[in-house]
């Protein structure tokens, strides 16, 4: 997982804000409404629990992600022409790679929780 050090220069910046919880993006331009600085809070202070940690995961992304750029991921596999929906813009590129990271679980089953 990428440390804060790691974050391009203006999420860095806006990481500064996140001490002050939510209301600290009151004004930073582009987070005008409360989801988009609730959002920008909830991402830059995000962290991955232990347990999340020894899950596999699997990351499909597309080259044209202008929400995500490419080059602030690692993902296992690139859609070329792909933006942030990916399920909605390449579906069968989606199919296809579940597919495939199907094929790599422990007898190709899906674990279930018991509920």
């Amino acid at each position: 997982m990428r440390g804060p050090s790691e974050l391009p220069a203006n999420l860095q910046a806006l990481r500064a804000h996140t001490q002050a919880g939510e209301a600290g993006f009151e004004g930073v331009p582009l987070l005008k409404n409360r989801f988009a600085r609730w959002t920008a809070w909830a991402i830059l202070t995000w962290e991955l629990s232990p347990a999340a940690q020894s899950v596999q995961t699997w990351h499909l992304h597309g080259d044209l992600d202008s929400t995500f750029p490419i080059g602030n991921v690692h993902p296992d596999e690139i859609v070329p022409g792909g933006g942030h929906v990916l399920p909605m813009t390449h579906p069968d590129a989606v199919e296809a790679f579940l597919r495939r990271a199907h094929r790599l679980l422990p007898c190709g089953k899906i674990p279930m929780s018991s509920q």
